[in-house]
């Protein structure tokens, strides 16, 4: 064979191979995360205050150790300082903050669980008293600036960047809420979600937003379904699906 005609034969392998490679890649994952009022739900320590020291854990352990000082207990028994642990791998929306966190003295909003309390989430109690309630940095630390863009969302999915918003929602939801009810988690609705929140947060192939199933909620479910604008009534009428099957499943 001529050396140009083994020329174009390697292109059109490699062209098939990038193809295939292509096909054969996962689809994008959707992003889980929480809204504000699950969050604040969910959690049994919330404190509002500074990081004062960080450490990592090995390589092999992947963790990241802070020690916030405490300038307000929104829910919980601390008082002081507060020492937790966290997962310091992805899924991390950016690279590790809390370095700058710290020299920024940025104030901070955290929902946290004990370590080991859960058998579901992370156990890091052999690293810090505490962890985040899910394990990863999103949605369990928050900004308490505005200048940092949206922090949360709420459940009717408001996006919230005002500390004041964020820290009256979190003390009006541990306020009203004393028991922890079901959990959902919302469908992704591209085209709403498109119209709510910008695309760091609807992420690659959509939002799965965990959600209380309370009261509230049915109510937020009941005007959608009766919105005039049909991606909101089809969003209505999903949730109330999930609502009417995760009820019937407990």
């Amino acid at each position: 064979m001529r050396r140009k005609d083994m020329g174009k034969v390697m292109i059109a392998v490699l062209w098939v191979a990038l193809a295939a490679s292509t096909v054969a890649q996962p689809s994008p994952s959707l992003g889980n995360r929480d809204s504000l009022e699950w969050a604040a739900m969910d959690s049994t320590v919330i404190v509002r205050g500074k990081i004062e020291s960080v450490r990592e854990g090995s390589n092999r352990e992947a963790v990241i150790i802070a020690t916030v000082v405490i300038d307000e207990t929104l829910k919980g028994d601390v008082k002081g300082k507060l020492e937790f642990a966290i997962e310091s791998t992805p899924p991390f929306d950016q690279a590790n903050p809390f370095e700058c966190w710290k020299k920024d003295r940025k104030e901070l909003l955290l929902f946290l669980i004990k370590n080991g309390e859960r058998p579901e989430a992370p156990d890091y109690s052999r690293f810090a008293p505490y962890g985040a309630h899910t394990g990863r940095i999103t949605g369990n630390i928050l900004v308490l600036d505005k200048a940092d863009g949206i922090q949360a969302v709420r459940m009717d999915l408001t996006p919230l960047s005002s500390p004041e918003q964020i820290l009256s929602m979190t003390r009006t939801v541990i306020k009203g809420a004393p028991s922890k009810p079901q959990m959902i988690r919302l469908p992704s609705a591209p085209s709403v979600l498109q119209q709510c929140l910008p695309g760091e947060w609807r992420g690659p192939a959509g939002l799965r937003l965990a959600v209380p199933l309370t009261d509230e909620m049915r109510t937020i479910v009941q005007k959608w379904q009766h919105s005039n604008v049909p991606e909101w009534q089809s969003l209505g009428n999903q949730t109330a699906a999930l609502i009417k099957k995760s009820v019937a499943s407990h």
